[in-house]
């Protein structure tokens, strides 16, 4: 099953500001997304501080709980999606949408686990730089506009790639 589609797949969130509090720590609990909801975490992360209210609404679409937080005189707050604006400073809310786009990412276990082939090719299909570059010469034409590709001045170039009567 997809992990967006899984009611039960979830991950922590811990707030820098609270990672050195002792247990319990205030914990955000985030839901894994869909194609189109990584598309809104993507525009709120690019909107700016102009834009403040896209980090909340990500976090109602992402943040499915949270535990330990407490108000000011120690009293644990329920978990209300509508409330995010009412704790969270707007440090704190961005910090909260850049974790939840940073734990979509499959954590080392889940990629050695995942049963899907490596995104790579198997060692005895890759040839080194070198051997994959042997007998070709570097072009002498100028790179398109806008690339940072070098070039070769012509004098550097071997003899089969000038035109022919040149030598």
């Amino acid at each position: 099953m997809p992990r967006a589609l899984d009611p039960n797949a979830r991950f922590p969130i811990v707030l820098k500001s609270d990672r050195n509090r002792p247990e319990p720590r205030p914990t955000f609990w985030a839901r894994y997304l869909t194609g189109r909801e990584w598309i809104a975490l993507s525009e709120a992360q690019n909107t700016g501080e102009h834009k403040l209210a896209s980090w909340y609404n990500v976090l109602r679409l992402c943040v499915v709980d949270w535990q330990h937080v407490t108000d000011a005189a120690g009293n644990e707050i329920r978990f209300a999606p509508a409330s995010f604006e009412n704790i969270l400073d707007p440090g704190e809310a961005r910090e909260l949408v850049e974790a939840c786009a940073a734990g979509q990412q499959p954590d080392a276990d889940e990629k050695k686990d995942s049963g899907s082939p490596p995104q790579s090719r198997p060692a005895s299909s890759v040839r080194p730089a070198d051997q994959a570059n042997a007998g070709r010469t570097p072009s002498t034409r100028p790179p398109g506009p806008g690339s940072n590709a070098p070039t070769v001045p012509a004098e550097a170039a071997p003899n089969a790639m000038k035109p022919a009567g040149m030598s």
